[in-house]
């Protein structure tokens, strides 16, 4: 039976590392954007703090793999975040697309920079299975599987 753990990674002390290592438990770390991601309880952004403790993971070489929703409103750069993903020593990437929109032009824009993604993780190795649903005339979701 294996046992994995869902984090933002914003807090992780020595202790969990050891305690991760010790027990050989995995963790997949939640990574939307290398520039702008969720505000840490001080307001200040959190991506620099995830970045520096994804190196520690790799540091005590903690299993990890990472996820990533992708907003098209905050992500600033997919092409970037897809990059840093790729140079990471991970093999399962979890990415997902969900948002809602009222202007139907930026929805090519959108796409493209989907297959873009898309495109990269295959010339890096990954596995892509792609699933793409509509409902509704606005709003789109796509979800996109990793292996």
């Amino acid at each position: 039976m294996k046992f994995g753990i869902l984090s933002n990674l914003t807090i992780l002390t020595d202790d969990m590392i050891e305690w991760l290592v010790k027990n050989k438990i995995g963790i997949q770390v939640s990574l939307d954007d290398l520039e702008q991601s969720k505000p840490l309880n001080t307001g200040e952004n959190s991506a620099s703090l995830v970045l520096k403790n994804i190196e520690r993971l790799k540091e005590a070489k903690v299993s990890f793999t990472i996820n990533t929703v992708f907003d098209y409103s905050k992500t600033k750069s997919l092409k970037k975040l897809i990059d840093y993903v790729c140079q990471q020593p991970i093999s399962q990437y979890g990415f997902s697309a969900s948002f809602t929109i009222n202007d139907d032009t930026c929805i090519d824009e959108i796409m493209d920079q989907i297959k873009l993604a898309i495109l990269r993780l295959k010339e890096n190795r990954f596995d892509v299975r792609t699933s793409i649903f509509t409902t509704g005339l606005y709003y789109r979701n796509v979800l996109i599987a990793v292996y």
